[in-house]
Order: structure tokens, then C-alpha cells, then sequence
């Protein structure tokens, strides 16, 4: 896991500003972290939280709105920010939505 935060270079896809609140909750449910997603693009997301302190590697990424509901691996971290990169499986609300998972509403 690297800090590839301010590598731009390293982006398969071009990511958009957004302003949501989201939560990550743990496979198994056993446990959520509200948190803000700030940018978002068709392979991933860059997350704020208070702490990553215990936020696993795989999580799903629930955007409060109902826009999105994706499976995700974290792809670095910092002491309060995740980048997390989706997995190829789209839940079943995603596929409504086509290919990206992101509504146009975004």
C-alpha cells in the first residue's frame, strides 16, 4: 500500500469533485464508519474519516443518498483520508445504474 495520493499520474480514470456523506461498513456488517466522500470516479473514491484507525483493507462504500453501493479495497491510506479502489463485482442497485455505478445525479 502506497501514498498515491498527490501521484496523479497512477489514475486509470478522471475522478469528480463530490461533497456526500457515505459510510463504510465492514463485510459481515459487523461494523460502519461514517465518512465523506470527496472525489469519485468509475474505479474508486477518495474517502475522509477521523481516523482510518481500524478500518479494514475491504469494505463497502454506501453513499447516504442510495446513489451507490459498491464493494472496495483500500488502495492507501493516510491518518484521515482512504483511497479506495473498486472491486469489479457491481452490487444489484449499481447494474441499475450501468457500468460505472455512479449516478448521473453525482
Amino acid at each position: 500500500m502506497t501514498d498515491a495520493y498527490h501521484d496523479s499520474n497512477k489514475r486509470r480514470a478522471a475522478r469528480r469533485r463530490v461533497y456526500k456523506g457515505a459510510q463504510l461498513v465492514t463485510h459481515g456488517m459487523y461494523s460502519t464508519f461514517d465518512c465523506v466522500v470527496r472525489n469519485l470516479s468509475a474505479t474508486g473514491a477518495l474517502i475522509e474519516v477521523p481516523s482510518t484507525v481500524g478500518i479494514p483493507n475491504a469494505v463497502t462504500l454506501h453513499i447516504n443518498d442510495g446513489s451507490l453501493e459498491r464493494s472496495c479495497e483500500v488502495a492507501w491510506r493516510t491518518e484521515v483520508r482512504l483511497g479506495l479502489r473498486f472491486v469489479a463485482e457491481n452490487s444489484a442497485r449499481d447494474g441499475a445504474r450501468g457500468h460505472l455505478g455512479i449516478s448521473a445525479a453525482l
